[in-house]
C-alpha cells in the first residue's frame, strides 16, 4: 500500500512525496480478533508540472520525431514513470546508440521542472548476414544450404524510417525484398510498412513463382497486444500438374490474387527466441476477392496457441495450430469430379504440413489424406490443418540440449472432411545446440501409427524452435 501510494502521488505531480505508515494495535478479549488501526501519514511536497524540453544531440534525425516520441505534454503533472517511458519509445527507433532522459529541477520556486534529452546517433546503415541448412531426404534437393543478407539504412529522410534490401538464396528458395518501415505513419502513432518481392519457391508437389507488394499498418496496445491490417496484391506462376491445380490456375497458371487481411497477436513469453515461460497466440484473418484484374476468391483463417512452463530442470512447450480455408468459387465438376474444396483453391493458398516445424515424423508437405489432400504420396495442400506439438527441452552441457517430442495432426480437404481419427501420431528426440540466433535442431520423429509401405519417421535439419 506504502509503494501504491509513493506510486500514485509520484505520477500525479509530486515527485518529492513522503508516505509513512503508523500501526497500532488493539486489545481483544480471548477469541475476539486483534484489531489493528492504520494510520498513513503523506507529505506531498511541492507540485511539479512539466516545463520546456530541452532536445540535444540529434543532427540528422528531425526534430519533430524525438518531439512525437515525448510521453508527457508541458504542463502536465511531473511524472519519473513518463520520462522512463520516453526514454524507452527514442530507443525503440533504432536510430540512436546513447539516450538520456532526465528531469531539471524548478527554478524561482515555479512548479514547472524542464527536462533534456539527450542522443546519440547511431551509424544509419547496416549489414547483416546469415547462414542456414536444412537436410529433408525426400525433398527433391535434401540437402538445402541457405544464405542471407539484409542492407539496411535506419533513418531515411531523417524522420527514422527505415528501409531494407533483403535477400535470400537457397537451393529451394530465392527471395528479394524491398521495405519501407514507419514506427509512426505522419506522426499517427501507427506502424506501418510498405514491401515489395519477388520469390521463387521449390516445393514437394509443386514450384511457384511469385511477385507484388503489400501494406501493412500495426498498432501496439497494452504493451503485449499488436493489431494489423495488410492489403497485398501478388502475382502467382505456379508449375504442377494439372489435376492438383484449381480450376483458375489450370486456366492461366499467371494468376493475381487480390486481398485483405487482419491479424492479432498476444505474445508474453519471456524470451521471443528461446523462451522458458509465458505464452503467445495469434488470429489472422484473409479475404480474396476479384478486383484489379484479380480472380482468386476465397476465405482464410489461422489460430496458434503456445505454452511455455519451467519443468524439471528444463521447458515444457506446449502449442496448436488450426486453419481453415474457403473457397468462394462456385465447384466445377468437369474439372474437380468429387468437388473437393482444396482443389478450389489456389495452390499456393492451400495449408501444408508435415516437417521441422509441423510434424516432424513426416517429410516436408508431405502430411495428408489419401484420395484428399495425398496424390502419389505426395502432399498437395488442403483448406483444413490442425496440428499438436508437446515437446520436453533439457539442457545438457554448455548450449547442448536434448528435446523429446510428440506430434499430431493432419491436412484435410476441407473443414467439414476433418475427422479427429485421421491425425497422424508421432514421437521422437534430437539435439540442440543453442547459438544467439536460435537452437540448432537435429532431430528424429517415428510414427507412431505407421501404415504399410510407409516409412518409419523422417529426420531434419534445421535452426530455430518449431513453436
Amino acid at each position: 500500500d506504502l509503494a501504491t501510494l509513493r506510486s500514485a502521488l509520484g505520477d500525479g505531480g509530486f515527485p518529492d512525496a513522503r508516505v509513512e505508515a503508523r500501526t497500532d494495535r488493539s486489545s481483544a478479549g480471548p477469541g475476539a480478533p486483534v484489531v489493528v488501526e492504520v494510520v498513513y501519514a503523506v507529505a506531498e511536497g511541492p507540485r511539479a508540472v512539466f516545463g520546456k524540453t530541452i532536445l540535444r544531440g540529434a543532427r540528422a534525425t528531425r526534430l519533430s520525431v524525438l518531439e512525437r516520441e515525448l510521453a508527457y505534454g508541458e504542463g502536465t503533472p511531473f511524472s519519473m514513470a513518463r520520462l522512463v517511458r520516453t526514454q524507452q519509445n527514442l530507443d525503440r527507433l533504432g536510430v540512436f546508440s546513447r539516450v538520456d532522459v532526465s528531469g531539471l529541477g524548478g527554478s524561482d520556486g515555479t512548479e514547472a521542472r524542464a527536462v533534456l534529452v539527450t542522443v546519440e546517433e547511431a551509424k544509419p546503415w547496416s549489414l547483416l548476414y546469415g547462414l542456414g541448412l536444412e537436410y529433408d531426404k525426400r525433398a527433391q534437393k535434401a540437402l538445402n544450404p541457405r544464405l542471407s543478407l539484409a542492407l539496411t539504412h535506419a533513418n531515411l529522410f531523417g524522420r527514422a524510417i527505415a528501409g531494407v534490401v533483403e535477400a535470400r538464396s537457397s537451393r529451394r528458395d530465392t527471395r528479394l525484398l524491398l521495405r519501407l518501415t514507419d514506427r509512426s505513419i505522419f506522426d499517427s502513432g501507427l506502424a506501418g510498412s510498405v514491401t515489395a518481392y519477388l520469390a521463387d519457391e521449390v516445393r514437394q508437389s509443386y514450384t511457384v513463382r511469385r511477385g507484388g507488394a503489400f501494406f501493412e499498418s500495426s498498432r501496439l496496445f497494452a504493451g503485449t497486444v499488436k493489431g494489423a491490417l495488410r492489403y497485398q496484391y501478388e502475382l502467382v506462376e505456379p508449375e504442377a500438374p494439372p489435376e492438383i491445380l484449381s480450376e483458375i490456375e489450370r486456366q492461366d497458371q499467371r494468376i493475381l490474387i487480390n486481398s485483405i487481411g487482419a491479424s492479432a497477436v498476444v505474445d508474453r513469453r519471456d524470451d521471443p527466441i528461446v523462451p522458458g515461460k509465458g505464452w503467445f497466440a495469434a488470429l489472422e484473418g484473409k479475404w480474396a476477392f476479384p478486383a484489379a484484374a484479380a480472380d482468386a476468391h476465397f476465405l482464410k483463417g489461422f489460430a496458434q496457441l503456445s505454452l511455455y512452463r519451467p519443468f524439471r530442470g528444463g521447458t515444457l512447450a506446449a502449442g496448436v495450430r488450426a486453419g481453415l480455408a474457403k473457397s468462394l468459387v462456385d465447384c466445377a465438376p468437369e474439372a474437380n469430379p468429387l468437388c473437393l474444396p482444396n482443389l478450389d483453391t489456389p495452390i499456393v493458398e492451400r495449408a501444408f504440413a508435415g516437417g521441422r516445424t509441423t510434424h516432424r515424423s513426416f517429410p516436408l508437405d508431405d502430411l495428408g489424406v489419401a484420395g484428399q489432400t495425398l496424390k502419389d504420396g505426395r502432399g498437395i495442400g488442403g483448406n483444413a490443418l490442425l496440428i499438436a506439438n508437446l515437446e520436453w527441452r533439457v539442457p545438457l552441457a554448455g548450449g547442448l540440449g536434448l528435446v523429446l517430442f510428440a506430434d499430431w495432426g493432419n491436412v484435410w480437404s476441407g473443414p467439414s472432411y476433418v475427422k479427429a481419427g485421421e491425425g497422424r501420431w508421432g514421437a521422437g528426440l534430437g539435439l540442440h545446440y543453442l547459438t544467439p540466433v536460435g537452437p540448432f535442431r537435429l532431430e528424429y520423429g517415428f510414427r507412431l501409427d505407421r501404415k504399410p509401405n510407409e516409412d518409419a519417421g523422417a529426420l531434419s535439419f534445421s535452426i530455430g524452435y518449431p513453436f
